[in-house]
């Protein structure tokens, strides 16, 4: 705890190279922040083992931490079983005609689909079916193709919890898949037009279950604004945050006052010196998110060229968004993730089978 607080009054010492080193006329005032961030974030709060998982630590957190568990799995198990339950309940109804196609294809004819001896009301729940059947399978498909490009985006994150990075953009598919299935058969059961429209309403409630704009986010009270804020947040702490923590620490310490050395440059976080060491520190430490490529190293900063000596963006030294590969790990002996991940590219499969 005391390591902690002295961390939160830590002052983070700033080193300018290149360009900026050399202009007097450089106007952006180069101060001591206080305070470092990324060891902030992972180092208040701790997890500890538990009935097959691990969880936080602390007890808010923890209650959170299950209850969005609970809160997931049972819509998971809706979303699996909803459609299903849809199709099988009305299966064996006489208005079903996939379950005789053959007698079904014998019967269809000019007469029997422009019945004149039709009444307002079945012309009113055809026409209203028909309008519902297109709206909620636009839907669906736009949905579909939203997941997609939604699956490319996160094959880029940081790895969040495997079991629902896997899980979700798979039922989600389900989900889809049997709703469009179910709605002809359900459709055909319907005997007024508020009753397509009840039933188109349920099914693409189904759908959106797990929509953190809708009844998730409500249960988890959350948003799906707060959601993007955090992963980015998550995203840019891992990036500058160490994986030895030796690296920040003062080799010449004496008390939890003078515990950390947190020192930066243009290019990341540098490696923490003794009094005794002469010139500017150069020497950059690896953090748990940095580049994965060939041609890269421990020094090779997370975005832009490696020849990049600004504080000022370059947009020509940065790489595209399909360029950009990362690799993540927690600590320098333990196992490392790829990003994009080979799962997430299985994810990205899956939509573009379904779209």
């Amino acid at each position: 705890a005391a390591l902690i607080e002295s961390l939160q009054t830590t002052k983070v010492d700033l080193f300018l190279v290149g360009k900026e080193a050399d202009d007097e006329e450089f106007g952006m005032p180069v101060e001591k922040t206080t305070g470092f961030p990324p060891l902030e974030e992972f180092l208040s709060d701790r997890a500890v083992p538990g009935l097959l998982v691990w969880s936080p630590e602390e007890e808010f957190a923890k209650q959170s931490w299950y209850t969005s568990q609970l809160v997931g799995s049972m819509v998971c198990l809706v979303q699996i079983l909803g459609p299903v339950l849809i199709v099988f309940s009305v299966w064996e109804d006489k208005t079903n005609y996939l379950r005789d196609p053959l007698r079904t294809w014998e019967r269809l004819s000019a007469a029997n689909i422009f019945c004149t001896s039709r009444t307002k009301n079945d012309w009113a729940t055809i026409l209203m079916g028909v309008m519902f059947l297109f709206f909620v399978i636009t839907q669906l498909l736009n949905s579909a193709s939203d997941e997609l490009s939604d699956a490319r985006k996160n094959s880029r994150l940081s790895p969040i919890d495997n079991v629902w990075s896997l899980v979700g953009p798979f039922v989600n598919a389900w989900c889809v898949v049997w709703n469009i299935a179910a709605l002809p058969i359900l459709f055909w059961n319907f005997e007024t037009a508020s009753q397509v429209v009840l039933g188109a309403l349920g099914v693409l409630f189904v759908y959106t279950l797990d929509d953190l704009t809708g009844t998730a986010g409500a249960l988890l009270r959350t948003s799906d604004f707060e959601y993007q804020r955090g992963i980015c947040w998550h995203y840019a702490l891992l990036s500058q945050c160490p994986v030895r923590l030796e690296d920040v620490v003062n080799p010449d310490a004496t008390s939890a006052k003078d515990f950390w050395q947190i020192t930066l440059n243009n290019t990341g976080l540098l490696v923490a010196r003794d009094s005794n060491a002469k010139g500017p520190p150069t020497e950059l430490s690896p953090t748990r998110i940095a580049p994965l490529a060939e041609e890269s190293t421990e020094q090779t900063p997370l975005v832009g060229s490696e020849k990049r000596q600004s504080w000022q963006p370059d947009p020509k030294g940065l790489p595209s968004f399909d360029q950009l590969k990362v690799r993540v790990r927690f600590s320098e002996d333990g196992p490392s993730y790829r990003l994009p991940s080979y799962h997430s590219m299985v994810q990205v499969m899956v939509w573009q089978a379904v779209v």
